[in-house]
């Protein structure tokens, strides 16, 4: 079985989750804009790097 740690951004409302095999390892969730803000902002420019034409993280997001 594999470990799997997941994080869940939520750019809205500055708040950031961290799962370890689905459950919440942290009891509260680490509520920082600038720093969702700046994650958002990385992975936006890693995939931009990778010839994909978009403008938002978001857009990436629903592209088909």
């Amino acid at each position: 079985m594999a470990n799997d740690i997941r994080i869940i951004l939520s750019e809205e409302n500055g708040r950031i989750d961290l799962l370890y095999n689905g459950y919440n390892i942290i009891a509260d969730s680490i509520y920082n804009e600038e720093l969702t803000k700046k994650i958002v902002e990385m992975i936006t420019t890693e995939l931009k790097n990778t010839s994909y034409d978009f403008t938002t993280l978001k857009k990436f997001l629903e592209m088909k």
